[in-house]
């Protein structure tokens, strides 16, 4: 049940006020799963601003896979990240193999990857990377939070030459100020890295092969890649279920 977007772009600048996404402003179904798309634009707005998907919508169930954006966020208001922006109380969010290379100047509630996971929210970040600079009023490289939310965080990494990589990894946002979260727990699922990036549809090389002729016949296969070899166990044929080659 429920819709699915997959192996969708966007490329140009986006401007608006609230609810403010390189590919998706605003999910108002129940149920949503993106897949294997991308975001290259500038985004800037006033609020619930993300490079990739503005907000989701209460008691929503998101899911968003393989997918990665790279404009400039700026936003002057609250709840502002790098791939997305905000994620509503009672409402569910898994990005799964992620990541964002966006620049983001952020202010109340900002953060590298998610902004701000609102109320009762229930947030996974699994093989997610945050690889671009942070600056402005942002308080966290993942993301921030309120008290009551809910967050899993597997197999993320941030760059650790960011401009401001001294920031906590997770706060959780008060009237009183930004409480880092940043325990063992979250210090043993994030690690460090350079300027890496895992994967990139917008210049990928697609190749059909033929092989095995005849079994009495050897096949050799020599292909040149645009990406970082490490994550070859995420290729698939576009349009074919993974391990369905």
């Amino acid at each position: 049940a429920g819709d699915t977007v997959t192996n969708s772009y966007a490329t140009g600048a986006v401007i608006g006020q609230n609810y403010v996404g390189g590919l998706v402003g605003y999910i108002t179904i129940t149920t949503a799963t993106i897949d294997s798309c991308y975001a290259t634009g500038d985004v800037s707005g006033y609020s619930c601003v993300g490079g990739f998907i503005g907000s989701n919508h209460e008691n929503a169930n998101t899911t968003i896979t393989n997918s990665y954006c790279t404009g400039n966020v700026s936003g002057t208001d609250s709840n502002i990240g790098g791939f997305a922006g905000y994620v509503v109380t009672g409402s569910t969010a898994v990005f799964d193999n992620c990541y964002t290379k966006s620049s983001l100047m952020g202010n109340v509630d900002s953060a590298g990857f998610l902004g701000y996971m609102g109320g009762t929210s229930n947030v996974t970040m699994r093989n997610c990377s945050v690889l671009g600079d942070i600056s402005g009023a942002s308080d966290a490289i993942l993301l921030a939070k309120s008290s009551a939310a809910t967050l899993t965080i597997e197999k993320c990494q941030y760059n650790s030459e960011l401009n401001n990589s001294t920031l906590p990894l997770v706060v959780s946002s008060s009237d009183t100020g930004n409480v880092d979260l940043t325990d063992d727990t979250i210090r043993n699922a994030v690690t460090t890295c350079g300027f890496v990036t895992p994967f990139d549809f917008s210049g990928e090389i697609r190749v059909g092969l033929q092989v095995g002729i005849n079994a009495s016949q050897n096949s050799k296969i020599d292909l040149t890649t645009n990406f970082d070899l490490s994550y070859l166990n995420n290729l698939r044929q576009i349009g074919k279920s993974d391990g369905d080659f």
